[in-house]
């Protein structure tokens, strides 16, 4: 595939992607989508730790995929039914193991994009958003409901809110922890907004089965000039820095939340909406 001849990616206001296929330059990714998965290849590896339900953990991905699945999804073996997934999609099982899968019931092409970028970095921000199994922390959601030691089945609903976030950029191990915090907030702020709530007044923090991963390529974004330079990881010029924190007191930190937080408000809104219908 020849990138050059690959548009740009670009996001309407709302925050939706433009083209069912584009190229995000800083990262080398290219992003594809239909009604039944949206794709992410890039052409080096990223250095990712997340929960997906395939390829979670610590590990190096090319390959991301967020599949759409039907409300009344009840699969035994979901890890198995993602990785075929993800052979359909044409990666060779050799790949298989830089590779990794989210499942949803929500619409994958309502999905909220976002994108930031500071001086040595850029992010993506990828959510879709599904809250027919909104949940709390601490209220009682779930595995087990304590009267009848039986599944909750509201608990078990494939809604999910997965999050992605890929860095064009240095970032720590700390740092990818740590977005992982921030992103979790923003999501929890953002749910407040909408006013996602699992009982009267009382707001969702999350769904029961959300998922989230964060990666970085560990070198500058493609389309910076220095990106071709060579320096080492922590060269006395602030440019070639490493991200090493990523709360909310950092430049990086605030905006990987914001944008999680405006993928979240945008993907929430569409999905509300839906429901209403």
């Amino acid at each position: 595939m020849d990138m050059s001849e690959l548009p740009g990616l670009q996001t309407s206001l709302d925050a939706q992607l433009l083209h069912p296929i584009s190229y995000w330059a800083a990262g080398g990714v290219v992003v594809q989508w239909n009604p039944e998965v949206v794709y992410l290849h890039a052409s080096l590896p990223f250095e990712c730790v997340g929960s997906s339900i395939y390829g979670g953990g610590f590990r190096s991905l090319q390959h991301i995929a967020n599949f759409k699945v039907d409300k009344n999804y009840n699969c035994l073996d979901p890890k198995t039914d993602v990785e075929n997934r993800l052979t359909g999609l044409g990666i060779d099982r050799r790949e298989l193991q830089m590779a990794a899968g989210f499942l949803t019931a929500a619409q994958v092409s309502d999905a909220g994009w976002t994108v930031r970028t500071g001086q040595s970095w850029a992010l993506l921000a990828s959510v879709s958003v599904g809250t027919a199994n909104g949940a709390r922390v601490p209220k009682e959601f779930g595995w087990m409901s304590h009267s009848s030691h039986t599944r909750s089945t509201k608990g078990w609903t494939p809604g999910t809110i997965n999050t992605l976030i890929l860095v064009a950029g240095r970032v720590s191990h700390q740092a990818l922890v740590g977005g992982i915090i921030t992103a979790t907030e923003a999501k929890s702020s953002a749910l407040a907004d909408l006013k996602v709530e699992v009982d009267e007044g009382v707001y969702a923090t999350g769904t029961s089965t959300d998922a989230i991963v964060i990666g970085a390529t560990q070198h500058l974004p493609f389309d910076l000039p220095a990106a071709t330079e060579t320096p080492e990881p922590h060269s006395d010029s602030s440019f070639f820095e490493w991200i090493e924190y990523a709360g909310l007191a950092t430049e990086f930190g605030a905006a990987l939340g914001g944008a999680v937080y405006e993928s979240v408000i945008r993907a929430g809104k569409r999905y509300l909406h839906r429901q209403k219908r």
